[in-house]
C-alpha cells in the first residue's frame, strides 16, 4: 500500500491508494426485514434501491463517498432514520455543550498545566465535532429528527460513539490484539476440515477488523458485515476503500496531561500491510432482531462478542444462525459467555452454551480458551485481559423455530425499536396538541418543546407547525 498522501487541512479523510471500487453482489442474500420475502435491487420505485418481491416495501441504500452502496435494512426504515438522527444532533448538541464548558473553565483561576489541558482538550472536543459531521454526511442525519424527539426513550439505546473505542483498537493501535484473536480462529479452522469460508456473514461487526484479518487469511469469496450503527459502517467502507481517517480519541483513564485528547489516524495498513479489496466486502445496516437475509444464505457466520449481550433468549439465536447457514455450513463464536438474564437457569455457563448449541443442530469441531488483551490503548491506564471462549461449529441438523411461541402475558413488553419509536411519536403529538389552549401562540408551543427536548428554536419550530397542520391548524 502506498505512503499516506498529505491530505488537505479541510478535508479528515485522506485517499492512500484505494483500489477502484467493484460493488458487491446482495441480490441472493437479502430478505425483507419485515416479512422475509426476497430482497432485490429496486427498479422503477418511488423511493428505494431495495424492494420486496412479496410485500413490494421499498428500502434505501445509501452511497458512500467510494461509490459503494450500504442498504438501510431497518422493518421501519423511516424510523431508524429518526432515531439516528435524533442520536446524532443529541451528540452535537451534547459536544459544543461540553466545548463550551472547557472554554468557561479557561475564565477560572487555574494553574498554567490545568490551562494547557483545557484548551488541548476543548479544541479536540471542537474537531471531533467536524470529524463526525464529515464522517457521516452520507445519511444526512442532521436532518433526520422529525418527530422522534422523546429522548428518554432511546438513553438505553446503543449511541452513535458507542463503543468508539473499538474503533480506535480496530484501525488505529489495537493490531496485536485483533491479530491474537484472529490467530486463535485460524487455529481453530485449522483443526477442522474447512478449506473454504465461502459467502460468509459476520453479525455485530462494528468497526470490522476481524473480518477484515480473516478475509486475509482464509479463503471468502464474499464478506458481508452487518450492525446497526451508521458510523461503523461509514469507516468499513473507508477503510475498505484504503482511505485514511483522521479521528480524536478521548482515553478513559489518560495516562497523563497529554493524552487526554490524541488525534488518531484511522487506516487498514495499521491492521495489516496486505492489499485492501482483496475479497468482496459488503456493509449493511439494519436489527439484528430483524435480519435481513435469506435463509440458508451463507457458509459461514461469525459471531464475534455478541450473542451473550443481546436481550433475546440464547435459544432464538441458535435458531437464528441455524437458519442462516446451509447444511454443513460452519459458526465461528467468538468472545465472552457471560450470560445475563433474571432468570438462573438461563446464565449458562460455556460447558452449558455448547449443549445448547448441539441440542440447536451443531457439532462442535475446534473450541479454545485463551486470554487475550482487550482495549490496550497506548494512551489509557485502563486496560485488561478477558477469558475469550471461541470455537467452531458445523450446521449439521435443524431445529424448531422457538419465536414463534405464545407470548408470556405476565413477561415484560419488550422496548422494541419500533415500539420506542411510536411511544415517543405519541407523546410528542399529545404534548404539542395538549399545549393549544386557544391563548398559546405557534412560537411559544414550539419554543416549550425547544427547552423540553433540548433543540434549537427552527428545529422545533418546524416540527410544531408540521404536527399542527396535519390535525388541521
Amino acid at each position: 500500500m502506498s505512503a499516506v498522501k498529505e491530505k488537505e487541512s479541510a478535508n479528515l479523510i485522506a485517499p492512500i491508494g484505494a483500489d477502484s471500487f467493484s460493488p458487491v453482489p446482495l441480490d441472493d442474500l437479502l430478505a425483507c426485514p419485515a416479512c422475509g420475502g426476497d430482497l432485490s435491487s429496486a427498479q422503477n420505485t418511488t423511493e428505494g434501491d431495495f424492494r420486496c418481491d412479496n410485500c413490494a416495501a421499498e428500502y434505501p441504500g445509501i452511497t458512500m463517498p467510494d461509490g459503494s452502496t450500504v442498504p438501510w435494512l431497518f422493518v421501519h426504515p423511516d424510523a431508524a432514520f429518526a432515531e439516528w438522527g435524533d442520536r446524532y444532533n443529541r451528540l452535537m448538541h451534547e459536544t459544543r455543550d461540553e466545548t463550551a464548558s472547557y472554554v468557561n473553565a479557561l475564565g477560572g483561576d487555574v494553574s498554567s498545566l490545568t490551562r494547557a489541558r483545557l484548551e488541548r482538550h476543548g479544541t479536540a472536543l471542537e474537531a471531533f465535532t467536524g470529524q463526525l459531521e464529515e464522517l457521516l454526511e452520507p445519511f444526512d442525519l442532521r436532518r433526520r429528527t422529525t418527530e422522534n424527539l422523546a429522548r428518554q426513550q432511546l438513553s438505553k439505546a446503543q449511541t452513535v460513539t458507542s463503543y468508539m473505542a473499538n474503533v480506535f483498537r480496530d484501525w488505529a493501535w489495537g493490531a496485536e490484539e485483533m491479530h491474537a484473536s484472529a490467530e486463535v480462529l485460524n487455529e481453530l479452522i485449522c483443526q477442522t476440515s474447512l478449506d473454504d469460508l465461502g459467502t460468509m456473514l459476520t453479525l455485530g461487526a462494528g468497526p470490522g477488523a476481524l473480518p477484515f484479518l480473516l478475509e486475509r487469511s482464509q479463503n471468502v469469496a464474499r464478506s458481508i458485515k452487518l450492525d446497526i450503527n451508521p458510523l461503523f459502517a461509514r469507516i468499513h467502507a473507508a477503510m475498505q476503500a484504503g482511505e485514511a481517517v483522521d479521528l480524536y480519541e478521548f482515553p478513559f483513564a489518560p495516562l497523563d496531561e497529554s493524552n487526554t485528547a490524541v488525534l488518531r489516524r484511522l487506516q487498514a495498513s495499521n491492521l495489516t500491510d496486505q492489499n485492501c479489496g482483496e475479497c468482496g466486502g459488503g456493509y449493511v445496516l439494519g436489527d439484528i432482531s430483524d435480519l435481513p437475509f435469506r435463509a440458508g444464505a451463507f457458509d459461514t457466520v461469525l459471531t464475534p462478542w455478541l450473542i451473550d449481550i443481546l436481550p433475546q433468549p440464547v435459544d432464538r439465536w441458535l435458531v437464528t444462525v441455524n437458519r442462516l447457514l446451509q447444511p454443513g455450513g460452519a459458526w465461528i463464536f467468538t468472545g465472552s459467555t457471560s450470560f445475563v438474564s433474571d432468570d438462573p437457569v438461563l446464565r449458562f455457563s460455556p460447558e452449558e452454551f455448547f449443549e445448547r448449541a448441539q441440542a440447536f443442530g451443531f457439532t462442535i469441531e475446534a473450541s479454545d480458551y485463551s486470554t487475550l488483551p482487550y482495549l490496550h490503548s497506548p494512551a489509557s491506564a485502563h486496560r485488561r485481559y478477558e477469558r475469550v471462549v471461541s470455537f467452531v461449529a458445523t450446521r449439521t441438523g435443524e431445529c424448531a423455530d422457538v419465536s414463534g411461541v405464545k407470548a408470556d402475558r405476565s413477561a415484560p413488553v419488550p422496548a422494541t425499536t419500533a415500539m420506542q419509536f411510536a411511544c415517543s411519536n405519541y407523546m410528542l403529538r399529545a404534548q404539542i396538541l395538549g399545549a393549544v389552549n386557544g391563548k398559546r401562540s405557534i412560537s411559544e408551543i414550539a419554543a416549550a418543546i425547544a427547552h423540553r427536548y433540548e433543540l434549537d428554536g427552527d428545529a422545533a419550530l418546524q416540527i410544531v407547525e408540521q404536527i399542527l397542520n396535519q390535525h388541521g391548524e
